[in-house]
């Protein structure tokens, strides 16, 4: 399922996502299905299905991995706790901000009221 948002002149393309079973010294906090390519940080990420980590040792860095054959591509990035309000309700969701026809992740959200900042670089 996708939900798109326009804000303030930038496009937040959300999708929502089914949180999965905690790996060993990982939390999966969602999986996602992205439809366009994106950059995490600089770094490009082909579309694909996703699935976002939390390191249980430091909670403030997130692991997005892709999932598709084929797509090894792996970022991590540090993030802010968000304390706005989820753009998907209260599903799990990424957000992007959309610069031109590129998207970058800006936040992801683990349910309303737990989202996370993108802290770039």
């Amino acid at each position: 399922m996708r939900f798109v948002k326009t804000t303030l002149g930038a496009m937040a393309a959300v999708l929502l996502c089914g949180a999965g079973p905690a790996l060993a010294s990982t939390e999966t906090m969602l999986k996602a299905d992205v439809p366009f390519a994106f950059e995490v940080n600089g770094r490009p990420m082909p579309a694909g299905k996703y699935v976002v980590q939390r390191d249980d040792e430091s909670p403030s860095v997130l692991i997005i991995r892709g999932t598709n054959k084929g797509n090894h591509a792996t970022a991590l990035v540090s993030t802010t706790p968000d304390n706005g309000q989820d753009p998907a309700g209260s599903r799990s969701a990424l957000a992007f901000k959309r610069h031109d026809n590129n998207y970058s992740l800006s936040s992801v959200w683990q349910s309303n009221g737990e989202g996370f900042d993108v802290n770039h670089r």
